[in-house]
């Protein structure tokens, strides 16, 4: 089974991966990116 640290590693660069795909989609489309980690 996995270990629990190779676990949180994964979920955060899922995040990162898809987080970037959808600023290349936004930035093909001439749109500004979301601020999607803090308020602010």
């Amino acid at each position: 089974t996995p270990k629990l640290g190779w676990i949180l590693w994964h979920v955060i660069e899922q995040q990162i991966h898809h987080r970037g795909e959808l600023f290349l989609c936004l930035s093909l489309l001439g749109k500004d990116r979301p601020k999607t980690d803090r308020p602010g």
